[in-house]
């Protein structure tokens, strides 16, 4: 959630903002009544009132209220007489029109609304893309707290309502225009996430995006994975993944046994992250985690007993019967752990 400063500067760029769209008309109106008022000066009682007085009249012609003591003689003032009270009616309508549009705009999350607040974002990620994929990368960062600013141009899409719901910007337009790239301040952006489900409008997306931010890190959902790791090479992204080939590795080895949890590569490496609760006698029993790391190459991330969890365990943390424990090692770590623990794998990978 926003911050009140946060908030008062929103609201100060945004009555900018209303000011600047009132601004034509405003000077149109001014023109009006000053142009107006000399005329009332200079041909109504034969220029006999003061200036003062014929703001006065024109003031109220204006707003369509009777003004004169004396009827007009002159065909000037008679003119001036039928035409301000139009104009006047007009310039009022326009103006709640226009206040109108902006408070309905900022309370709809419509466009103008929008650019306001993200012109505001800095060193932020442009997510582009809230269907199935991008709503799950949207909750992601949310939960990392970043700052984010959405581009979809579906408005029926399954993440923009969420987006809208924790108060980020989301602009309904197509990625691909840099205009709206810009609303989105990828100039000031620090990442851009393009998770569309067209893989060249992905890659359309990064490359634009780097025309505005050459140090921007720029990562793209490609859908062929030796194709995506190909256009990384060739135009030095900073990622290109296939949503196959990251949710692979963890479907695979969640049929191989019931304490593993996820896996990923590094540099074609599989690496596993494990959560297990200790048992009496095994390896881990009563080992420190700084022993398990040096011994087994077990990456101890939590530790908790009775249900209560230690997120970040130290060094000299001793880990004993019944404790539950997350940790990180290689496959052929884990399986050499199975091992010793003497009970099978499924297959192997």
């Amino acid at each position: 959630m926003r911050t009140w400063p946060q908030i008062l500067k929103l609201n100060l760029i945004y009555a900018l903002k209303l000011f600047h769209s009132f601004k034509p008309m405003l000077i149109f109106c001014s023109s009006v009544f000053i142009v107006g008022s000399l005329l009332i000066w200079i041909y109504y009682q034969n220029g006999q009132e003061h200036f003062s007085s014929a703001m006065y009249y024109m003031y109220f012609l204006m707003l369509a209220e009777p003004a004169f003591p004396t009827t007009p003689k002159h065909w000037i003032i008679e003119a001036v007489g039928v035409i301000a009270p139009l104009l006047g009616i007009m310039v009022v309508f326009d103006l709640l029109a226009r206040f109108s549009l902006h408070v309905f705009s900022k309370k709809t999350n419509q466009r103008e609304w929008v650019n306001v607040v993200a012109s505001t974002y800095k060193n932020h990620i442009v997510l582009c893309g809230l269907g199935k994929v991008g709503s799950k990368v949207f909750e992601e960062l949310s939960a990392l707290g970043e700052e984010i600013v959405c581009i979809e141009s579906n408005e029926e899409a399954c993440g923009v309502r969420m987006a809208r719901d924790s108060d980020h910007p989301v602009l309904i337009d197509d990625a691909r225009t840099d205009e709206v790239l810009l609303q989105a301040g990828i100039d000031r952006a620090k990442a851009v996430l393009a998770v569309t489900d067209q893989d060249l409008v992905n890659l359309e997306i990064v490359l634009d995006s780097r025309k505005y931010n050459s140090k921007i890190r720029a990562i793209a959902r490609i859908f062929d994975h030796a194709l995506g790791k190909k256009i990384s090479a060739a135009f030095q992204l900073d990622g290109v993944f296939s949503t196959s080939t990251v949710a692979a590795p963890v479907f695979a080895v969640a049929s191989l046994d019931p304490e593993l949890i996820n896996s990923y590569y590094v540099e074609d490496k599989r690496f596993v992250v494990v959560q297990t609760v200790v048992k009496t006698g095994s390896c881990l029993d009563g080992i420190a985690v700084k022993d398990a790391y040096d011994q087994f190459g077990f990456a101890v991330t939590t530790c908790s007993c009775n249900g209560d969890t230690t997120e970040r365990p130290t060094s000299e943390t001793i880990v004993k019967e019944g404790h539950k424990i997350t940790f990180q090692c290689s496959y052929d770590d884990f399986k050499s752990y199975r091992s010793s623990e003497r009970l099978p794998l499924s297959k192997t990978a």
